[in-house]
């Protein structure tokens, strides 16, 4: 299966349509590492293939696009939550009139961290000290099981549901918008009423 993504130059991520075509995007394969060229021709969906014609790589755009998902918080370090006045109250955040808030200048992301019983995407802790949990889902989201092990910690965790980005037509522009600035694209996981503050 060919993808829309691969490893450019700085090891980072990239999608097809951020790197020009060919050779010239000076990519590698995210499994093989082998040189890849970007595709991007009016026939077929853009895609990477290797450079040396062999078979694609078996890929899995789930795991491609949480990895890519992640990069983007790490590199934007800030994300708009939505927010009630009660979940504003429990994680000491100011009031806000629009129902979303903006974790700015977050101070630590971290990956997977372990947390015993919960090992959350990206772990989050804003300027002013608020710590969230950050989940990342396509075809699998939070249960309750997860649920209750953020609640028994007490870390108040978003879930960013990307299920509409399919491999293709994937709009890297959209992708992100919906992971750092959209609260349509977010749920909280733990916690979800105001009954469950005390």
């Amino acid at each position: 299966m060919s993808t829309v993504f691969a490893l450019n130059e700085s090891n980072h991520l990239v999608h097809v349509s951020e790197v020009t075509r060919g050779l010239s995007c000076k990519c590698r394969c995210v499994q093989c590492l082998e040189p890849v060229l970007a595709r991007r021709g009016p026939v077929r969906g853009h895609h990477f293939a290797h450079a040396s014609h062999r078979e694609p790589c078996d890929s899995n755009h789930e795991s491609l696009l949480h990895w890519y998902a992640k990069q983007l918080i790490i590199e934007a370090r800030v994300l708009v939550v939505p927010t009630t006045p009660a979940i504003e109250q429990f994680m000491g955040l100011p009031p806000s009139t629009s129902g979303a808030h903006l974790l700015h200048a977050l101070g630590t992301v971290q990956e997977e961290v372990s947390l015993g019983a919960v090992r959350p995407d990206i772990l989050v802790t804003s300027a002013d000290g608020v710590q969230i949990a950050v989940e990342v889902a396509y075809s699998s989201f939070c249960d309750l099981v997860k649920a209750a092990a953020f609640e028994a910690k007490g870390l108040p965790a978003i879930e960013i549901d990307l299920s509409g980005f399919l491999p293709d037509h994937l709009d890297p522009e959209a992708l992100r918008r919906a992971v750092i600035e959209s609260v349509m694209t977010k749920r909280w996981v733990w916690p979800t009423e105001p009954g469950e503050f005390t």
